[in-house]
């Protein structure tokens, strides 16, 4: 805005504003004479959609996933196909020989995974990456299916185990579907995976009576009721179905009331055997290597190698990348010379 002469309208101009500045305002207009109040003015901002369109023909289009590039993946009911939209452009991503597909999931590299028929009939999850639709198998049953993937390309879903007596949730990562259990009774479903490779979906508990949030960490399935008081919810966690990158996770609560569970670590109880403790150290070729006891009793944990050169020094120096908690073991491949020392420790990191 600006000073206003000899005039009975004005336009005053708002800049950098969001969603959350929109609403209704009054402007006050002050000067010598003194202070004139506007009418209720409503500030309403300009939201841009798009409709994504179809593959052509007839029927409804669902988009389920988008990445941070703004690459949308569904499905089209036109031809009941799997759809990329990327670029102002759908584009069919075909399926596995059937009639069929739908894609559920898309990381930040664009990589889309799914599910489609087979020429045989059967549905199986896929991964769609470079033009080509990939059939990830099963975990010995007829079908699978896959729900989530991060930016590492590691998928999961949930597959048909041998038999086809039930469906188990899995990893896929490396060519290999991975069989992630269940919490002692006989169905589980994963249904999303963060960058550091945490799973979360829901599992049935020993004798089936209940299905129960889980998250998958560090090489063990959690039953998130036991993490989380329940008993002051006046109920329990009945799936999860979204995990962040900051550990945060989108749960469902048998009352029919949606809750987000941060799952960190313990204010207290980590001391001593508890912490983890160096175990192993060796020198080869120059390299520096030790092993620490992994902390599997709890979940959503990482480690982080640190070092300094002075123990009266309050700075410790970062050595690599976080760890997951199935990798203890470090090499330091710049370790110090003989006339050198060097002090490590191992940090828990969420």
């Amino acid at each position: 805005g600006g000073n206003i002469s000899g005039s009975t309208t004005a336009n005053l101009t708002l800049s950098n504003t969001t969603t959350n500045d929109a609403g209704s305002y009054t402007v006050i207009i002050q000067n010598s004479f003194g202070n004139v109040t506007s009418s209720v003015a409503k500030l309403s901002l300009n939201l841009n959609i798009t409709d994504l369109g179809s593959l052509g023909g007839l029927g409804g289009t669902y988009a389920y996933a988008i990445n941070d590039n703004g690459q949308v993946v569904g499905r089209s009911d036109t031809v009941f196909h799997a759809f990329l939209y990327s670029a102002g452009t759908m584009s069919d991503l075909g399926t596995l020989g059937g009639s069929y597909s739908s894609a559920s999931g898309i990381n930040n590299s664009g990589q889309v995974v799914g599910y489609s028929y087979t020429a045989g009939g059967r549905q199986h999850a896929f991964s769609y990456s470079g033009g080509t639709m990939s059939d990830l198998g099963t975990l010995g049953g007829s079908e699978s299916y896959a729900n989530g993937i991060n930016i590492s390309g590691q998928i999961v879903g949930d597959s048909a185990i041998v038999g086809d007596i039930e469906f188990h949730a899995f990893s896929y990562s490396g060519g290999t579907m991975r069989d992630l259990g269940t919490l002692g009774g006989s169905f589980s479903r994963a249904l999303g995976i963060n960058n550091s490779g945490q799973v979360v979906g829901y599992a049935e508990i020993v004798g089936d009576l209940a299905s129960h949030a889980f998250l998958f960490s560090g090489g063990t399935m959690f039953d998130l009721n036991t993490l989380v008081i329940t008993n002051i919810l006046g109920t329990y966690l009945q799936d999860a179905t979204s995990i962040n990158n900051l550990g945060q996770i989108a749960v469902n609560g048998a009352n029919g009331h949606a809750y987000v569970l941060t799952v960190g670590l313990p204010s207290s109880g980590l001391t001593g055997n508890n912490l983890p403790q160096i175990q192993k150290l060796a020198i080869a070729s120059g390299n520096f290597q030790f092993n620490w006891n992994p902390m599997n009793t709890y979940p959503a944990i990482g480690y982080q190698v640190q070092y300094k050169t002075n123990l009266n020094s309050t700075n410790w120096i970062n050595l690599g990348d976080v760890l997951t908690g199935t990798n203890t073991t470090f090499i330091d491949t710049n370790a110090p010379g003989s006339s050198q020392q060097r002090f490590y420790r191992v940090e828990l990191v969420q």
